[in-house]
Formats: C-alpha cells, sequence, structure tokens
C-alpha cells in the first residue's frame, strides 16, 4: 500500500498499475495537505516530487527522484523508472 501526501506544495502526479502502458488509477493534482492512497504495482510520473512524501505500507520511503521523472512501486520499495 503506498500512501502519497503533498507537503511543501503541489504536484502533479500520474498513476498507473504496474507500468507506463498500465490502466490509469489517478492523474491531476495532489494539492498541499492533500493525501492519496493506492495498492499494488504502480509506476508514477511526479511533477513536483520535492513537495511529496510517500509512505509504503505506513512507513516513510524517500522517493528516488529529486526532478520531474517516474518511479516504480513494489514490495521492495520505490525506485527510478523510465
Amino acid at each position: 500500500r503506498l500512501e502519497l501526501v503533498a507537503v511543501g506544495g503541489d504536484s502533479w502526479i500520474l498513476v498507473r498499475r504496474g507500468s507506463r502502458q498500465g490502466a490509469e488509477l489517478f492523474q491531476g493534482i495532489l494539492a498541499r495537505g492533500q493525501r492519496r492512497r493506492f495498492l499494488g504495482r504502480l509506476w508514477i510520473r511526479m511533477g513536483a516530487p520535492w513537495n511529496v512524501e510517500a509512505r509504503l505500507d505506513g512507513k516513510p520511503v524517500p522517493l528516488p527522484i529529486a526532478q520531474v521523472g517516474n518511479v516504480l512501486v513494489t514490495r521492495a520499495g520505490i525506485r527510478p523508472a523510465p
């Protein structure tokens, strides 16, 4: 289970199931103070990752990108994705 929280400001995000070609689960602005929860293997494009905190299975995890980019979320953690 992944939870994203916009803490520093707004961030545009696109969340897909499994891969870049996966079904779209969410696309939009995560406004400061908002949170979203997702389940399963995820591919995420983030517009302002510096504004977002992530928790994986309830534990804080650092986002491996500092600029606009993509991440892959699995049970093993969060890593950069193409």
